[in-house]
């Protein structure tokens, strides 16, 4: 599922409908336009997401940090993982046993 928002979006709102695609495997993140952030808060959601196996995340980001690495602290089958985002924070990947490509 590829997700580009172009308009400020809640983030728990965008947790709890990512959190019900239970049986997604593929999902995209970033904002469509220059200036719109996506809230960190939305990575909940993601984090409950069993059986992810790729995630993008694009673009610019608002209060991410923790959120980020709380989700990558999770055991989830990822084994794609791309973080293109304009601001990288010190992450830990040890929690993510099936990477193959990040």
């Amino acid at each position: 599922m590829d997700f580009q928002t172009s308009i400020g979006v809640d983030g728990n709102r965008l947790s709890a409908l990512l959190a019900r695609l239970s049986s997604l495997q593929q999902l995209r993140l970033s904002p469509a336009v220059y200036g719109v952030s996506i809230p960190g808060s939305c990575l909940a959601g993601v984090a409950r997401l069993g059986q992810l196996t790729e995630l993008v995340l694009g673009g610019s980001w608002q209060a991410a940090d923790q959120p980020l690495q709380q989700l990558l602290q999770q055991p989830l089958p990822l084994r794609l993982l791309k973080l293109r985002l304009w601001r990288l924070p010190v992450i830990n990947l040890a929690a993510l046993t099936r990477l193959e490509e990040f």
